[in-house]
C-alpha cells in the first residue's frame, strides 16, 4: 500500500490563526488593565467629591461659628451690664444659662477640623476610596457639630430677646425699692424705663441696658441719701407720715425735707409745712415739715390735716384747669378746700389761717385726686 504525502497547509491561514491568538491575549492582559485604570479614576473622582464635601461643611460650620461668636459677645456685654440685678430674675438666668451652653459648644467645635489636601495623592484606589470615606465621615461630623451649633445660638437669642422684652415691666417695680428717692432721679428712671419699650436684642441691647444701670444707681443713691437725711429718733414716724402723703398724692411725685421750724413753725408744740409743685412729668413737688410733725403724728390727730393740706398744694400740678377755673388759682383756698373734700376737717387743715372754704369749693375739689 502506497502513503500519502502530507497536506501542506497555506501559510496565510497559520498567520491568522497565529494573529488571533496574539489579540486574545492582548485583549485578556488589556481588559484588566483598563478596568483598574477605571477603578482608579472612579476613586480619585470620590476623593475629590468627599473633599469638597468636607470643604463645604467646614465652611458653613465657620459662618455658624462667626454668627455664634457674636451672639456670645453680644450677651455677655448685655449679661455684664445687667450686673445680676438688672431686669427680670428669670430671664437673666435663663440668659446666662444659655450663655454658657453656646460657649461649650463654641470652645468644642473650635477644636474639629478635617484636614484636606489641596491635591488628590498619588495613591491607589482602596487607599483613594478609604480617604473618600474617612472625608464624608469628618463632613458628616462637622455638619452635625454646626447644627448643634446653630440650635445653641437660637436658643441663647431666644433667651436674650425675652430678657430684653421682659425688662421695663421689670423695671417698672424698681422704683418701689426706692420710695425715698428724689423726685428728679425718679424722673430719670422713669424716662429711661419708657424707653425701653422700644429695646430689642440686637447691636444696642448693651447700651440701653447699661443707661438703665446708671439711672437705677442714681435711684439707689438719691434713696440712700434720703433715707439718711431723715435719719435719727423720729425716722420711723417721718417714713410713716412720707408714706401716708404719699397715698393721698394721686400719683404726684412727693420728696420731702424736713426741718426743726417751717414757715415759723415747729417750736412750743406748733407745727408747719410748705409745698411747692411743678406740672412736669406727670406733676411733682416738694413738701417741707417741721420735726414736730414727725414727732406729735402718732399723738396729735391734727397734723394729718396739716400734711393733707400740704398735699393739696402739691397735687394742684395734677389738676391745673380746676385749680385756675374753679379756684381763680387761689393756692391755699384750693389746698384748704381739698383737705375738708379728703375728710380732714382737724385744725392744721388750712381753715384757721385762710378761712373755710364755700362747700360748693369743697365739693369741686373731690374732682382731684
Amino acid at each position: 500500500m502506497t502513503a500519502e504525502p502530507p497536506v501542506a497547509r497555506p501559510r496565510w491561514r497559520v498567520a491568522i490563526w497565529l494573529a488571533v491568538v496574539a489579540l486574545i491575549a492582548a485583549v485578556a492582559i488589556a481588559i484588566p488593565l483598563l478596568w483598574a485604570q477605571q477603578q482608579l479614576e472612579a476613586a480619585r473622582a470620590d476623593y475629590t467629591a468627599a473633599a469638597g464635601e468636607v470643604r463645604d461643611a467646614s465652611a458653613a460650620l465657620e459662618t455658624v461659628w462667626q454668627r455664634a461668636d457674636e451672639t456670645r459677645s453680644l450677651a455677655d456685654a448685655v449679661l455684664a451690664a445687667a450686673d445680676g440685678q438688672h431686669g427680670d430674675p428669670d430671664a437673666l438666668v435663663a440668659l446666662s444659662d444659655a450663655v454658657q451652653a453656646l460657649t461649650l459648644q463654641l470652645e468644642g467645635d473650635d477644636q474639629i477640623a478635617v484636614p484636606v489636601p489641596s491635591t488628590v495623592p498619588d495613591s491607589g484606589t482602596e487607599e483613594l476610596r478609604e480617604h473618600a470615606e474617612g472625608f464624608r465621615e469628618g463632613a458628616a461630623e462637622v455638619r452635625r457639630s454646626a447644627a448643634e451649633l446653630e440650635a445653641a445660638t437660637g436658643e441663647a437669642t431666644a433667651a436674650g430677646e425675652a430678657y430684653m422684652a421682659a425688662l421695663p415691666e421689670a423695671a417698672a417695680s424698681v422704683e418701689a425699692r426706692f420710695a425715698s428717692a428724689a423726685n428728679l432721679a425718679r424722673i430719670a428712671h422713669r424716662e429711661v424705663t419708657a424707653s425701653l419699650r422700644e429695646a430689642r436684642w440686637g447691636p444696642d441691647a448693651p447700651a440701653e441696658v447699661s443707661t438703665y444701670a446708671s439711672v437705677v444707681a442714681i435711684l439707689a443713691a438719691s434713696h440712700a441719701a434720703e433715707e439718711a437725711e431723715k435719719a435719727g429718733a423720729l425716722y420711723q414716724a417721718r417714713a410713716e407720715v412720707e408714706a401716708f402723703a404719699r397715698s393721698i398724692a394721686g400719683g404726684v411725685m412727693l420728696d420731702f425735707d424736713w426741718a426743726p421750724v417751717v414757715n415759723g413753725y415747729g417750736a412750743n408744740g406748733s407745727y408747719g409745712g410748705t409745698a411747692t409743685w411743678n406740672t412736669g412729668h406727670g406733676g411733682y413737688s416738694t413738701i417741707t415739715l417741721s420735726d414736730s410733725v414727725a414727732a406729735q403724728w402718732h399723738s396729735n390727730p391734727s397734723v394729718a390735716s396739716l400734711v393733707a393740706h400740704e398735699v393739696g398744694h402739691s397735687i394742684t400740678s395734677k389738676c391745673m384747669a380746676l385749680f385756675v377755673d374753679g379756684f381763680d388759682s387761689q393756692p391755699e383756698v384750693f389746698a384748704t378746700a381739698w383737705a375738708i373734700g379728703l375728710g380732714y376737717e382737724r385744725e392744721g387743715n388750712g381753715e384757721s389761717l385762710y378761712g373755710r372754704p364755700s362747700e360748693e369749693l369743697i365739693e369741686l375739689s373731690r374732682g382731684c385726686r
